[in-house]
């Protein structure tokens, strides 16, 4: 396999997938881990890998699943072997990996053990992606925290003001107080370099 990147023609990958994917359920059959027998309807394997039916259909469609077939009516039946490949790439597209190198990690997989360092190679990508991406989410969390903080700080003062008919002498004053509180907050978390007193 070429280590330029992976191939866009997702018929090209299909062949190979083809090719591969009875020497890896003879390999894994072995090992009694699971088979390529069908047994899952599309609403079955979308309940059981926790996604929608939507989303199966489309991974039929872009080539997920390697042992895939239809019954005498046309319905899609699949394998304990495609429900762990669905699984994968439910998290591999979770960290937003291209279906089309979600693809190549299907025939990889199957290629066996010859792949092994591709696939460490791509995990390791994916595991940095997704810190980098937890850290991202854990910032943005503590900003809605400090803006839900503020707002639980006014919220009670504020309509009391208003039901008073003394929002327009007071409430700006709360406001403020408010502010300054959650700065002097923020400051203290290392998060802002100064308070800046006068913000209303």
């Amino acid at each position: 396999m070429k280590e330029s990147g992976p191939r866009q023609d997702r018929e090209e990958v299909w062949k190979e997938i083809l090719k591969y994917k009875k020497d890896y359920i003879d390999f894994v059959g072995e090992r009694n881990e699971w088979d390529a027998t069908p047994r899952y309807t599309v609403k079955e394997l979308a309940k059981l890998i926790e996604i929608s039916e939507h989303t199966v259909r489309y991974y039929d469609k872009e080539h997920i699943f390697p042992f895939v077939s239809r019954d005498a009516n046309n319905i899609r039946h699949f394998s304990m072997a495609d429900a762990f490949f669905g699984r994968a790439v439910k998290c591999l597209r979770s960290v937003g990996l291209p279906i089309e190198e979600c693809r190549e990690f299907v025939l990889l997989t199957l290629m066996g053990d010859i792949t092994v360092s591709q696939r460490a190679k791509l995990m390791r990508e994916q595991e940095e992606k997704l810190i980098h991406q937890i850290e991202e989410l854990k910032k943005e969390l503590r900003d809605i925290q400090y803006k839900k903080m503020f707002f639980d700080s006014v919220e009670v003062p504020i309509m009391e003001e208003i039901e008073a008919g003394t929002f327009r002498e007071k409430g700006r004053t709360t406001l403020k107080e408010s502010r300054i509180f959650i700065q002097k907050k923020m400051y203290e978390d290392g998060l802002i370099p100064e308070i800046k007193i006068d913000i209303v």
